[in-house]
């Protein structure tokens, strides 16, 4: 079984321009991945570019040692790469793939870094509450339960849920639930999945889809591709199943010469209607990234009010949870008279 990468897409960006500028340089492929190997710092790293070189060796393609090991690299880039060996055209196509990938990366953190900043504050608050749960559960609580029961008095509501928190059983149901959701919040790729399945987060994760395929889409007719081929390759970057579907089922109507119609349901009326006005036109690239940037504008100004939405739920939902575990200490410090 082949090794896979252990870079994530931003560090596959850099490896790419680290690798980019060697060659603009003067470097060979193979004396670029000699000398990145060679200045790497992380072991993981200098293992990964040992295994490129190992694969260099034996291809002597630059374009399958990275499909061998870099799984963070979109396949039609693998194409493009393959082809400018060929072509000799190395140099540009590598800064035209570092140009795209960082269109992607800005567009990706720049709108998830807010939810992923409300996440993390409140990711932090739940473990301090869970902490403080089994401090009041076996050392403030217990007092209280010997106190009223050896007046035969029963405990509040709110003192005997909280207490009832605190047995092993609900605090390893509780943690394992908590360790879950550190687990996803740790994962890029587990949290936007939650974002994606959030209703609140939903409609900013089907958004960043379009932005991202119509920029793609746009890039790849200006490296050649036809329209067709290009919604077929950029329908592997949407997240969502039935847009992906959608998108490959209109690959397949536009090379039957149906129009670019079909993507209604997918893409805003407006995207569509001028990815038809643009369909037969040399401009449709500068089209669609303009497209593309109006979406992205939209998008910066949907965030900070859902950001604040989260913000408002999140803390109902954790104020509720304080709120019931200070009852659970105040309560039977207010009926202490009537039971004695």
């Amino acid at each position: 079984m082949t090794q896979r990468s252990t870079l994530n897409y931003e560090e596959t960006t850099t490896f790419l321009s680290e690798l980019h500028m060697l060659i603009v340089g003067g470097s060979t492929s193979a004396e670029a991945l000699t000398l990145l190997q060679q200045t790497a710092v992380d072991i993981n790293q200098q293992r990964l570019l040992q295994r490129m070189l190992s694969h260099w060796e034996k291809t002597h393609s630059l374009a399958t040692t990275l499909q061998a090991e870099l799984g963070e690299l979109e396949s039609f880039n693998h194409q493009l790469i393959q082809q400018a060996e060929q072509d000799n055209s190395l140099e540009k196509t590598l800064e035209n793939i570092i140009n795209y990938r960082e269109m992607r990366e800005g567009c990706v953190i720049e709108s998830t870094q807010r939810l992923n900043i409300v996440l993390s504050y409140y990711l932090v608050l739940a473990v301090v509450i869970f902490i403080f749960i089994i401090f009041i559960g076996n050392f403030v609580l217990p007092t209280f339960y010997d106190l009223f029961n050896g007046f035969g008095a029963d405990l509040p509501f709110f003192t005997r849920f909280v207490f009832t928190l605190t047995e092993p059983v609900a605090l390893i149901i509780i943690g394992v639930l908590l360790a879950g959701f550190i687990y996803i919040s740790i994962r890029e790729s587990s949290r936007a999945t939650l974002f994606r399945l959030f209703p609140l987060t939903r409609g900013l994760y089907r958004q960043i889809n379009v932005i991202e395929t119509l920029n793609t889409i746009a890039f790849l007719l200006k490296q050649g591709h036809n329209l067709s081929d290009a919604l077929q390759q950029a329908s592997a970057l949407t997240s969502f199943s039935q847009y992906q579907q959608k998108m490959q089922q209109a690959s397949q109507q536009v090379s039957e010469h149906h129009g670019i119609a079909v993507l209604k349901g997918f893409y805003p009326p407006i995207v569509v209607q001028a990815l038809s006005l643009g369909a037969n036109s040399s401009g449709l690239p500068a089209l669609l990234q303009r497209v593309a940037q109006l979406e992205l504008q939209q998008l910066q100004r949907r965030v900070p009010l859902v950001s604040r939405l989260l913000i408002l739920l999140l803390s109902l939902f954790f104020g509720g949870i304080i709120l019931m575990v200070l009852l659970s200490i105040y309560m039977p410090i207010f009926m202490m008279g009537s039971v004695i």
